[in-house]
Order: C-alpha cells, then sequence, then structure tokens
C-alpha cells in the first residue's frame, strides 16, 4: 500500500469513526428529543389540565365573587336593617320610659284621688251624721214650733176673750158710772128739793 493510500485508509477509518460517534450522538440525541417530546407532551397535558383546573377555578371564583358581593349586598341590608331596627328600639325604649313615667304619675294621682275619695267618703258620712242630727233637731224644733204655734194661737185666743170680757166689762162699768152719776145727780135734786 502507498502511503498516500494508508493516509486515506487512516481518513476513512477516522471518518467511519467519527460517523460511529456522530450516530451514536445522534441517537441519544434523538432518544433525548424523543424524551423530552414525551415529557414536553406530558406538561403540554399537565398545563392543558391546570388550565381546565384555572378556568374551573376562575368559574367557581366569578360565581364566589358574585355570592361574596350578594353576602355583602345581603350583610350591608341586614346591617341596616339591625341599625333601623335598634333606631326603633331605642324610640320605643324612650316612648315606653315616658310611657313608664306617665303611668307611674297616673298611678300616683290615682292614689291621690283614692285618698281624696276616701277622706270624702268620711266627711261625707259625718256630714250625713251631722245632717241627720240636724234634721232630726230640726224635726224637734219644728214640732216644739208647732206646739208653741198652738199654744200662742190659744193664748191669742184668750187675750181675745178677756180683750172682750175687758171690753164688756169697761162697758158694764161705763153704764154702771153713768148710773151712779144719774142716781147721784138725782139724790143732788131730791135733797136740793
Amino acid at each position: 500500500m502507498t502511503e498516500q493510500t494508508e493516509e486515506e485508509q487512516s481518513r476513512i477509518v477516522q471518518l467511519n469513526s467519527t460517523i460511529d460517534e456522530l450516530k451514536a450522538n445522534n441517537t441519544t440525541t434523538i432518544n433525548k428529543c424523543e424524551q423530552l417530546e414525551k415529557e414536553l407532551e406530558q406538561k403540554q397535558n399537565e398545563i392543558n389540565q391546570l388550565n381546565t383546573t384555572l378556568e374551573a377555578i376562575r368559574s367557581l371564583n366569578a360565581a364566589a365573587t358574585t355570592d361574596y358581593e350578594q353576602l355583602r349586598n345581603k350583610y350591608e341590608e341586614t346591617q341596616n336593617k339591625i341599625i333601623e331596627l335598634n333606631t326603633m328600639i331605642d324610640e320605643v325604649k324612650t316612648i315606653d320610659t315616658a310611657n313608664t313615667a306617665e303611668l307611674q304619675q297616673i298611678r300616683q294621682q290615682l292614689t291621690e284621688k283614692q285618698n281624696e275619695i276616701t277622706n270624702l267618703s268620711h266627711i261625707n258620712d259625718e256630714l250625713k251624721a251631722i245632717n241627720s242630727a240636724i234634721t232630726e233637731e230640726h224635726n224637734q224644733i219644728k214640732k216644739q214650733l208647732e206646739e208653741k204655734q198652738n199654744e200662742l194661737t190659744q193664748l191669742n185666743d184668750k187675750c181675745q176673750q178677756y180683750k172682750n170680757e175687758i171690753i164688756h166689762l169697761n162697758t158694764i162699768t161705763n153704764d154702771i158710772k153713768v148710773n151712779n152719776e144719774t142716781i147721784i145727780e138725782q139724790i143732788k135734786q131730791q135733797l136740793e128739793a
């Protein structure tokens, strides 16, 4: 073999060796690429699952946000209702306090009026007793007055009788006096004759 042939043969051997290395590297690279493709496919599947999960979470989150908004609105309405009810309760308490005070005052006035009624009842009973006594005394006085009136009438009648008798006696006395004067005059005339 010539030197050039040996060089070429050596070159061929090197090239074949390089080709074998490249083939081996290529196989390794292909295997790695296939592995990477599988991993990439797995990752893509994971990404798809995560995207699906993310969409589901977003939907849930949107629903939760809607629910939250509704609940917050409901809470605000409830809070406003509570404030309104507390205000009404305070107003009712104020009215109740005023009514209680007024009721207490009315009870006190009622007690005072009841005491007044009791006192007036006692006074009325006393006045009835006094009135009864006065009526009894009045009746007695009236009876006595009637008796005295009767006595006075009788006395007036007697006085009138006495007056009549006195008039009669005066008449008789006058007659006697006239008669006496006449008799005396007659006696004088007889004595003078």
